[in-house]
């Protein structure tokens, strides 16, 4: 699919409510007048670089159809999802499919209720990289107690925190007290609905 940035010097842009009956958030629509030679075509759609499927909702593939869903939200160009590990309960948790080889990442002070650890002195993993360009090393412990995606558990869960940034997450411009990562839901299939439905779905 291609996608026509502004600078592409396409036309003006509209915005729609609706594609197929499914509301989008105020996509950008760019004119093409090279289009209108082409009886058959009408238009594309998509994202840089990017596929995506759109279904009708009964006509959903049996295997997406079976999936478990949570509510979850969108604040700031960000996905939160809720999550839960005994008594530690969060709404503020960002699904970021970046953090590939993280869990979950969390403050120091979250971390220390997960894990029930004092100190990062001694965890038993660790993580390093870059990100932005700036070196990190996280420190990991398993979660004392399960994590819960809504009703699903997330299996055993390594939750990591950068001693060097005990409260990087507090520090965002919207509440967040972490990120979970891809490392809990590679051998599944994820499905972020991003209609009035605002939902995160899972296929285990």
């Amino acid at each position: 699919m291609h996608y026509a940035r502004p600078d592409h010097g396409f036309g003006p842009r509209v915005r729609p409510a609706a594609f197929a009956r499914a509301g989008l958030d105020r996509p950008l629509v760019y004119g093409n007048a090279d289009m209108a030679a082409d009886l058959d075509l009408r238009g594309t759609l998509g994202y840089p670089d990017r596929r995506f499927c759109l279904f009708d909702e009964a006509d959903l593939p049996p295997v997406l159809a079976r999936a478990t869903y949570v509510r979850a939200m969108l604040r700031g160009g960000k996905f939160f999802v809720p999550i839960r590990s005994g008594g530690f309960a969060s709404d503020t948790i960002v699904f970021d499919t970046g953090s590939s080889e993280i869990p979950l990442h969390v403050d120091l002070a979250v971390w220390k209720r997960l894990t029930g650890r004092a100190t990062t002195d001694a965890a038993p993993a660790a993580i390093t990289g870059l990100a932005w360009g700036q070196p990190f090393t996280l420190a990991g412990a398993p979660a004392a107690a399960p994590v819960m995606l809504g009703e699903g558990e997330l299996g055993p869960i390594t939750v990591f925190t950068n001693p060097d940034a005990p409260e990087s997450f507090a520090d965002w411009p919207m509440r967040t007290e972490g990120v979970l990562g891809n490392a809990s839901l590679w051998d599944g299939i994820v499905i972020l609905d991003l209609t009035e439905r605002m939902r995160f779905g899972r296929v285990a």
